[in-house]
């Protein structure tokens, strides 16, 4: 399964979301080097250092052998992604084993293999993959009798990330009541408190912080309707097996509770995006294979799986090669441009700096001052009037900003004014589904 995880991670050639480098590769980066530049989250402890230490040896070994190219640490963050996704793959099958017997099982792992969705996100380098590792790894260790093992993942799931925990709360109840269990996630709590004193430099408590984040100021981030998980979301990870879904659910909805669980709590979020129910997409995997059991023989089906196997590659192709390539091809010319100063490089993102790798990806050897927000309501100020942010821009840098980085939203604006200064744009394209992300743009001077 790590060939074909790994062999599909070197077709990737395109953005899928801002997390993939500043919550996972920006800090392993700043780990390592101390350098790189940590967004908001950090500084207020929303975040932990675990996930992030899988990819601190990429950034040892490079940063020792002198190397910076932004395509081979994303080549390789991937390809050490896919061993996580192998071991998703790996999990799905046993899990599958000890619901149900051996055909369904491979009809779970089928479904895991071939959903476009997955195969398209889960190798990226996201911390919610992680995550949705440990969440299977809780589930088979709960599920084979072996509980301690159970409350080691049970105790890094609340640590690192505890919305992922409520996708284990249905798998839980009959064994979070036992004392013992319970002082065990204790003393694994305060074993990792310990290793992130070390990595933070100070207490820091992320579970509580992203806790009370998520119920008072969540709400800042929200750009989706209520029903966004189970109107959009859910159809978009099932990939093409979301008739089964629907199947399942006029059927027998009962099998869907510990999916509609976590949607249900996350729904009354105010920030909700695609990541936060990735764990979805492989739970499904369990409910769809008993609905696909009764037809797995039938002649029809044959044709119907030829079918979903042929589209899925497809959909696959167009989102890893395509769809959002432009901010990749940004990266690799801005790292051309820095590459060649002599001292720091300065950029400036007309847009939240989350749209654009920060200097992990770019990796130049030249350092990087970033001009830009990370906030979400200065990000629409910047959007309305884009011309005043390039002007303070312009005065805070003493007039030697290198590159200009914007996309469509801003380019009737910023082009013109920009080119009067002597600078040279460049365009490439980046979405065919969203006008305002259409092109992105850089401008070097």
């Amino acid at each position: 399964m790590f060939l074909f995880r790994g062999l599909l991670s070197l077709v990737i050639s395109t953005h899928f979301d801002p997390d993939e480098w500043w919550q996972n590769l920006e800090p392993a980066f700043n780990m390592v080097t101390g350098e790189g530049k940590l967004t908001w989250e950090w500084s207020a402890g929303l975040r932990s250092y675990y996930p992030v230490l899988l990819h601190v040896p990429m950034f040892f070994v490079l940063n020792a052998l002198n190397i910076h190219s932004p395509t081979l640490v994303i080549r390789i963050s991937m390809i050490v992604q896919s061993f996580v996704v192998a071991g998703i793959d790996l999990l799905v099958y046993k899990i599958s084993c000890s619901f149900y017997r051996t055909k369904p099982s491979y009809i779970a792992l089928f479904i895991n293999v071939t959903n476009w969705f997955v195969q398209y996100a889960a190798v990226r380098p996201s911390i919610n993959t992680v995550e949705s590792f440990f969440v299977l790894l809780c589930i088979y260790y709960i599920k084979s009798d072996r509980f301690e093992a159970a409350c080691m993942a049970t105790a890094f799931i609340l640590w690192t990330r505890v919305t992922s925990a409520f996708f284990l709360i249905p798998f839980w109840i009959p064994f979070c009541f036992d004392v013992k269990n319970a002082i065990l996630v204790v003393r694994n709590l305060i074993i990792f408190a310990l290793g992130e004193f070390f990595m933070h430099g100070r207490i820091i408590f992320p579970a509580l912080n992203i806790l009370m984040f998520n119920a008072t100021g969540a709400n800042d981030f929200g750009l989706n309707s209520v029903h966004f998980y189970f109107s959009q979301a859910i159809f978009i990870i099932s990939g093409l097996f979301s008739p089964f879904v629907v199947v399942t659910l006029i059927k027998n909805p009962k099998k869907l509770w510990k999916i509609a669980f976590p949607m249900i709590v996350f729904s009354f979020i105010g920030h909700k995006e695609f990541r936060w129910i990735f764990p979805c997409a492989f739970l499904l995997c369990f409910v769809i294979a008993t609905v696909l059991e009764r037809y797995w023989l039938s002649n029809w089906f044959k044709y119907v799986a030829v079918t979903i196997v042929i589209f899925s590659f497809v959909s696959f192709v167009f989102f890893a090669r395509f769809h959002q390539e432009g901010r990749l091809q940004v990266v690799r010319f801005v790292h051309e441009q820095c590459a060649s100063q002599v001292d720091e490089c300065r950029v400036a993102i007309v847009e939240s700096l989350h749209h654009f790798p920060g200097p992990a990806v770019i990796h130049s050897h030249v350092p990087i001052k970033y001009y830009g927000t990370t906030f979400i309501t200065e990000t629409e100020d910047i959007r309305r009037d884009p011309i005043r942010y390039v002007m303070m821009w312009m005065e805070e840098s003493k007039d030697s900003i290198n590159v200009f980085i914007f996309n469509s939203r801003v380019e009737d604006k910023v082009v013109p004014y920009v080119e009067q200064l002597g600078y040279g744009c460049y365009e490439f394209e980046n979405s065919f589904v969203d006008e305002e992300e259409e092109f992105v743009y850089a401008c070097y001077r």
